[in-house]
């Protein structure tokens, strides 16, 4: 398995401007001492970070401190094309921290032609049928503002049983039963240390595929830190 590219934000000197005191303007607020909009990125995903930070390599923003100083994955669903990975891969090899070279490489890309598979008509029928009556599926999302929340750990436990998960970059996760645990009840669990744990009760035999986990974030990380990121 491919290892996941990632980024980290820091604001290394924490602009000392009220967000208070700035004034609303679209996407943020207008800061009169510095002259440009500062971005409220508090409500954003993981994901829609990360995507917004690739594309604006340099910028200032109001972040939640959650949302600093650790890994962020760089979302990969999507994204598998050849002309994809090669602006991603300009992007990481210049780095966040380079406005002028992180502009994408403009010439054009080679052309490249791969033979694709085919499927037979039985086997895309008996694809299109799979038993998903042991798979438990589900997203999380943040209890106040409805957004998913990605890369939140989860533990599914039963009798003498224990397996863990993440949920992905749209929150979502996926947990398969074993066969000897199909006629028992399991308990799944999330486990974030900015959100309050939630548990849940997966009565035997009941598999849903439409869970929804909503966490109350706690209060501690509420303070911003406005400033530019590089």
């Amino acid at each position: 398995m491919a290892k996941r590219k990632s980024i980290n934000i820091t604001v290394p000197k924490p602009c000392h401007e009220k967000w208070s005191k700035m004034t609303p303007d679209g996407s943020g607020r207008y800061c009169s001492s510095c002259n440009k909009t500062v971005v409220d990125f508090s409500n954003f995903t993981d994901k829609e970070l990360v995507e917004y930070i690739l594309k604006h390599p340099r910028g200032c923003g109001s972040f939640d401190n959650r949302q600093l100083n650790r890994t962020l994955i760089i979302p990969t669903e999507n994204n598998n094309s050849f002309f994809s990975k090669a602006l991603l891969g300009t992007a990481l090899f210049a780095g966040i921290a380079s406005h002028s070279e992180a502009q994408a490489n403009k010439e054009s890309l080679p052309f490249i032609q791969v033979p694709v598979p085919t499927i037979s008509s039985e086997t895309a029928n008996k694809n299109s049928i799979q038993d998903t009556s042991h798979v438990v599926k589900g997203t999380v999302v943040n209890s106040k503002t409805k957004r998913p929340l990605g890369y939140v750990s989860l533990t599914m436990k039963a009798a003498n049983y224990t397996t863990t998960t993440e949920t992905d970059s749209a929150g979502n996760f996926t947990f398969y039963i074993p066969e000897n645990l199909r006629k028992e009840t399991v308990t799944i669990e999330t486990n974030d240390s900015w959100y309050h744990k939630r548990k849940e009760t997966v009565k035997a035999g009941k598999h849903p595929t439409d869970m929804v986990l909503a966490l109350k974030q706690k209060h501690h990380w509420r303070t911003r830190t406005v400033g530019a990121y590089f």
